[in-house]
């Protein structure tokens, strides 16, 4: 694929635009409903959503990981990833094993990660 997917073709939310995706049909909506259902507290951090296309510019991994880490709560009780892809970099062949990566490191060992 000769396309290359930049920041400017991601949508970004955050914070309350994050949670009023629940119930939307999507898989974030779909948990954060859940989450309300079950009386769980949620505190969004960042979503970012682009068409599928090409391989995305690094620069697009290094601001969703810099949005997430400034929004960082150590104190949650786990952490849902919506990953929903098989995302490939200029420079990282596998974006959402990165990801996972940096997540189990900031957020520990004993930190429930799950997600799509």
């Amino acid at each position: 694929v000769d396309e290359v997917t930049s920041p400017a073709d991601f949508q970004v939310r955050r914070g309350d635009e994050m949670l009023a995706c629940s119930g939307d049909a999507s898989p974030l909506g779909g948990v954060l409903e859940f989450a309300q259902e079950e009386g769980w507290r949620r505190i969004p951090t960042i979503d970012y959503r682009a068409i599928p296309s090409g391989i995305v510019e690094d620069e697009v991994v290094e601001r969703w990981w810099n949005d997430f880490e400034a929004a960082w709560q150590p104190e949650c009780d786990a952490i849902f990833l919506v990953l929903h892809g098989s995302m490939v970099s200029r420079n990282i062949r596998d974006v959402e094993g990165e990801i996972l990566m940096r997540v189990r490191k900031l957020a520990g060992r004993d930190k429930p990660i799950f997600g799509v």
